[in-house]
């Protein structure tokens, strides 16, 4: 699992921060858009056939937001309903970059169906994936976005 804390960069940077929490209906989905218009979205709901309803509801916050595409993918964990809708939010979302915690680890898997969700997830963020420690800070213009646990490890030193 990996978690992340985001605060803004700057009092000055043109424009605002906006969080879109999107109901997913298990999981989580967040959709971030920083004073300097980069996007990311944190996890992105259901595998199918509940995809379609989550990745829907993603599409809708991107519109709110004014988006054509989301920069980032950040993975807090491989559960369904927190990357079972990569595929179908990739159709539209057009990720960039891809953060996550390490690859899949079964024996901490509890869920049926980890392993078609793991290689979907791989298939997708092949080339443009990036595994971050504690401490790794995700590059959104605008915003400090620095990774406070990820794979079992937490960051050495509190954050300011």
């Amino acid at each position: 699992m990996a978690f992340a804390c985001l605060s803004p960069q700057s009092a000055h940077a043109a424009g605002s921060l906006r969080i879109y929490f999107i109901d997913v209906e298990g999981g989580g989905a967040t959709l971030i858009v920083a004073p300097s218009g980069e996007s990311m979205l944190v996890d992105t709901g259901n595998a199918p056939p509940k995809a379609a309803r989550d990745s829907g509801r993603i599409r809708q916050a991107m519109e709110d937001a004014g988006l054509k595409k989301i920069d980032y993918l950040f993975t807090t964990h491989y559960d369904g309903d927190h990357v079972g809708g990569v595929e179908a939010a990739d159709q539209f979302a057009h990720f960039s970059r891809f953060f996550d915690h390490g690859d899949m680890n079964p024996a901490f898997n509890q869920n049926p169906g980890a392993e078609k969700r793991w290689s979907t997830y791989a298939a997708v963020s092949a080339g443009k994936r990036t595994v971050v420690k504690p401490g790794d800070v995700i590059p959104i213009k605008g915003l400090k976005v620095e990774v406070v646990a990820s794979n079992g490890e937490v960051i050495k030193k509190p954050l300011n």
